[in-house]
């Protein structure tokens, strides 16, 4: 019979010799490539900036073994803000297992409260691992509104020059005014419509690491998706190619 060979495509998957999980078969890759630098360490996988307090963090593990949040911190740097103090730091709590998230919510949770005390929606509360910054004053990690650098590190908050940066949302130093956008004429900085003001951000699957570089410009685009304000349906989990048991 008549050959086909050249219109052979091949199997999607890993194509690189060098990464992983390569797979020789393979002749059309797919993006799924894993290298063992990849998937090391945790990295923030969700982010709900919402109406009111309702305002989120998802830290993922992507790593083969449980991770105790007791040596990470998240730090807030406001408004183009280069520095920051333990007063804009929160130390994490809990445990992490494999392939796994930890979800932190702002501490407000008064159903009477008003104002700047206005609860958290039952429903987010109801996702919740733990609750940070209940008082403005002593710690303001999470009270991010959408043009704020939000840093995990591995430290101490009363340490935070000597802490170690994992992942960064945003860019240090620079205030985008009304939140970061996906639009290279402004800088990725406010230009009438933005990503990271009233939206939740959810990293896409094929992320494997944080951004430890807070300098560099911020296109929230390329890492992660947008979905409308208050969508936390998606909050308490993440789905990573960094997870061996995943959906694409």
């Amino acid at each position: 019979g008549s050959s086909q060979t050249g219109c052979f495509i091949g199997f999607p998957g890993c194509t690189d010799p060098l990464a992983d999980n390569y797979d020789p078969l393979a002749g059309n890759d797919d993006g799924s490539c894993i290298y063992s630098s990849n998937c090391m360490d945790l990295f923030i996988s969700e982010y709900v900036e919402g109406s009111g307090n309702n305002k989120a963090l998802e830290i993922y593990n992507p790593t083969a073994n449980a991770i105790d949040l007791s040596s990470y911190i998240v730090i807030r740097y406001s408004n183009g803000s280069t520095s920051a103090s333990s007063q804009n730091a929160v130390q994490l709590v809990g445990t992490i297992n494999p392939n796994d998230v930890h979800v932190g919510v702002i501490e407000k949770l008064n159903p009477s409260g008003v104002g700047n005390d206005v609860p958290v929606a039952d429903s987010l509360q109801a996702i919740a691992d733990a609750f940070y910054c209940a008082d403005y004053n002593i710690s303001n990690a999470f009270y991010f509104n959408g043009n704020d650098v939000i840093v995990l590190a591995k430290g101490l908050i009363n340490d935070i020059l000597n802490a170690e940066i994992v992942d960064v949302f945003g860019k240090v130093g620079e205030d985008p005014v009304g939140g970061w956008t996906d639009n290279a004429a402004t800088g990725y900085t406010s230009s009438g419509y933005s990503w990271t003001t009233n939206h939740t951000l959810i990293r896409k699957y094929n992320i494997q690491n944080g951004d430890p570089n807070g300098l560099d410009l911020f296109n929230p685009s390329l890492e992660w998706d947008s979905l409308p304000m208050d969508s936390w349906g998606d909050l308490g989990m993440h789905n990573s190619i960094c997870n061996p048991f995943s959906n694409t």
